[in-house]
């Protein structure tokens, strides 16, 4: 049809085309790489958790940003979580359409530090059993670059079981964890600022960011890059799951909730110690999280956890007082 048109309006409506083929949102596509605040639970929907409110094509100045409010005088620390969205439609019987394993590589800039990243705790590792013949190795400080330190991390599910992530979803598959290089100013306006940011071929051994399906390279709709802030703020530094406020997490918090929730038992004085889920609610889910933690080797809370801090989380919980922390 466009060899019947005169040249230069074919050429206007290639144009054309070729935009709305790009203006496909990646909102619909089957497949993106997001960071998340924690690791969602087993099923979360795409996009659940993300760093700017779950609009991956918002590329406005500080749509992917994670402001973490930090007590002037203590130092800010946040992990956040590399994770993958898939939306595929399920494959025919006999067909693993899904995502094998990936290679990825990424950069720490700016003002703040990188502690460590792990796949430990991570819906990947979840996957990736001892027994399961997959493989895995992820490497902080792989490397320095001009930006700032790499983490390089590659990881095949399986190399004999159809594991593949969930065809719908998001799974986190690298934790980081980042700091910030001193204690917070007492300003209001002062802020320690870097960002993770995705690039090729950095490391000993250059890395390529790859995604494998179905025995193929993918790519994903977009990589999202983020800011990390840490900024004045912040309240009473507790430790997450801690509900009765004596410094561990144990049997004791879940009791001490359900008490206070069905027989009248007196409240914790840091609401936000006892949301142990970082749902924003105190209720049975919490006492439940708890439990699964610390016996059924369920997943542990999200930060403030193990260590001291303040709730990276915006929510209505509030922390009145925690005297365990220094």
């Amino acid at each position: 049809m466009l060899r019947c048109l005169p040249a230069p309006l074919s050429l206007v409506v290639l144009l054309l085309l070729a935009n709305l083929a790009l203006a496909q949102p990646c909102l619909d596509a089957e497949l993106n790489q997001i960071f998340v605040t924690g690791p969602p639970a087993v099923g979360a929907p795409p996009f659940a958790g993300m760093i700017g409110g779950g609009d991956i094509d918002d590329v406005s100045a500080g749509a992917n940003r994670l402001d973490v409010p930090v007590a002037a005088g203590r130092v800010g620390a946040t992990t956040v979580y590399a994770a993958i969205v898939s939306q595929f439609d399920p494959a025919p019987p006999g067909e693993r359409t899904g995502v094998q394993g990936w290679s990825l590589a990424c950069v720490v800039t700016g003002d703040i530090q990188l502690i460590t990243a792990t796949t430990t705790g991570t819906a990947a590792r979840d996957l990736m059993t001892s027994g399961s013949g997959g493989f895995e190795k992820t490497e902080p400080f792989h490397a320095e670059t001009d930006e700032g330190p790499v983490i390089t991390s590659a990881m095949v599910l399986s190399f004999r079981e159809p594991l593949v992530l969930p065809i719908e979803g998001t799974a986190t598959i690298l934790a980081i964890e980042i700091e910030a290089p001193g204690p917070q100013p007492d300003a209001p306006s002062a802020a320690h600022v870097g960002g993770i940011r995705w690039r090729d071929g950095v490391g000993y051994n250059p890395v390529v960011n790859t995604i494998t399906v179905n025995g193929a390279s993918a790519q994903p709709c977009r990589r999202q890059e983020v800011t990390i802030a840490f900024v004045h703020g912040g309240g009473t530094p507790h430790r997450r799951g801690d509900t009765n406020g004596d410094g561990r997490v144990d049997i004791a918090d879940p009791i001490w909730l359900l008490q206070q929730l069905f027989r009248k038992g007196p409240p914790t004085r840091c609401a936000d110690a006892a949301d142990a889920n970082d749902d924003g609610i105190l209720d049975v889910a919490d006492a439940a999280f708890g439990i699964g933690y610390n016996f059924f080797g369920g997943a542990p809370s999200p930060p403030p956890f193990p260590e001291c801090g303040d709730d990276p989380t915006d929510d209505a919980l509030e922390c009145d007082e925690y005297p365990s922390c220094p």
